[in-house]
């Protein structure tokens, strides 16, 4: 039971995240319950990328790094690695604490900085990985708990169907391509979790739980807000619950907005973390990068600095989240095909077809997603990123097989 409580909650720690409420909600806005179309494809392609990412065949490479670097070569494999980690953590960590500082600062205690409060979400997070991972794993159930709990009871507060005057009226809904796209962010996460020996039946259960709390907040938000509003609101969820509940589903919203912000980063640095153990203990790192306290304390300096330094209230931080939501969208693409293509041994065709499948359908929702943004901007912030990481790699593997090779000279 342990094991299944502390799975749902690093599957569903984006999903349950400001940014991904504030997206969705958006998007209810433009399609209606045609929303519902998207969302049934992601849940699906959500539990076909788990299939090929969580169950390895006999003989086949089993953690993250290995099944990269057996398809693409070692050092390409950390340079994915990083590029689908790093800049996502940083960029959409630093976004979402800045929403639950204002959250904090505008629904509960006025007078207390918001910036100050997001330090201190930081903080708090950072000190759990600092003290033992076990702490930052059952704080990720706490905060996905927290935050699933408050969604629901705000739908059962809308249970009496009492909505504004005119939430069902024109325009009429659509279904744009970019929506489309969008969607499929919300159900990552699925690559965050890290196969034992144990098989984890509720793996595969995971996204049709998110599927009915998405579709359930759909309804909630047709039947009481008008589809416009929504559409224009950068804040819809708060305007979901205010039109449910008052003043008492603005408190409800309050809670689950901070501890879905606490849920997106400490999934986010968990994440990171698991992918630097399993480069270092593939011997691509040293053994101290795939230690979880350097690593928090190095996260909170940088995260820090992001928002002591005004990145947070830059203009374009919408964007850069979205240019590095893009790149962990590729990543995933780029794992499930090489997962399907080392699939061949035990199913010739199966695992083929379906990681060169999953892959094509991600890659085809960065592209229909970049259609509707400031392509120019996210293909040059991309860009950037990329020949960074491959730059670095390649650096450091070259100067550890020089350190190698001087260290045999050595000993001969």
């Amino acid at each position: 039971m342990k094991a299944h409580a502390l799975v749902i909650g690093l599957l569903l720690s984006w999903l349950v995240s400001p940014e991904s409420l504030a997206g969705f909600g958006r998007g209810v806005g433009v399609s209606g319950m045609m929303i519902l179309v998207p969302l049934a494809a992601a849940m699906v392609l959500a539990v076909l990328c788990t299939v090929l990412i969580h169950n390895p065949g006999p003989g086949e490479p089993k953690t993250e790094f290995a099944v990269l670097s057996t398809s693409y070569g070692r050092t390409i494999a950390a340079a994915m690695a990083l590029t689908g980690r790093i800049p996502v953590f940083l960029l959409a960590s630093t976004a979402m604490l800045v929403s639950a500082g204002f959250a904090f600062n505008e629904i509960f205690v006025h007078w207390f900085p918001n910036f100050l409060f997001a330090s201190l979400l930081l903080l708090m997070i950072c000190g759990l990985h600092l003290f033992q991972e076990k702490a930052a794993l059952w704080g990720q159930v706490v905060f996905v708990g927290i935050a699933v709990l408050g969604l629901f009871i705000l739908m059962a507060m809308g249970l009496d169907g009492s909505g504004e005057a005119g939430a069902k009226t024109a325009p009429p809904p659509s279904l744009s391509y970019s929506l489309f796209g969008m969607i499929f962010l919300l159900f990552l996460g699925f690559d965050f979790y890290r196969p034992g020996k144990q098989k984890m039946t509720v793996l595969y259960l995971v996204p049709g739980l998110a599927f009915v709390l998405l579709a359930g907040w759909a309804l909630l938000a047709v039947e009481h807000v008008p589809l416009v509003r929504l559409a224009e609101s950068s804040l819809p969820h708060m305007l979901i619950a205010r039109a449910v509940g008052g003043d008492t589903g603005g408190y409800i919203m309050g809670a689950v907005v901070i501890s879905g912000a606490l849920s997106g980063v400490n999934g986010f640095l968990l994440a990171l973390r698991k992918t630097l153990e399993d480069l270092a203990e593939n011997r691509f790192f040293p053994e101290i990068a795939g230690k979880g306290r350097p690593g928090a304390i190095v996260s909170f300096a940088l995260i820090e600095t992001m928002m002591m330094t005004g990145v947070a209230g830059d203009e374009r931080i919408d964007t850069m989240v979205r240019a590095s939501l893009l790149l962990w969208m590729m990543y995933v693409g780029f794992r499930s095909f090489a997962a399907g293509f080392q699939g061949q041994s035990v199913n010739p065709y199966g695992k083929l077809y379906a990681g060169a499948v999953a892959g094509m359908v991600f890659f085809l929702a960065g592209s229909l997603i970049m259609a509707d943004s400031r392509t120019g901007y996210i293909l040059w912030f991309q860009s950037c990123i990329i020949l960074g990481f491959l730059a670095f790699s390649f650096a450091w593997a070259k100067a550890c097989e020089r350190f190698t090779n001087k260290h045999i000279n050595r000993e001969e």
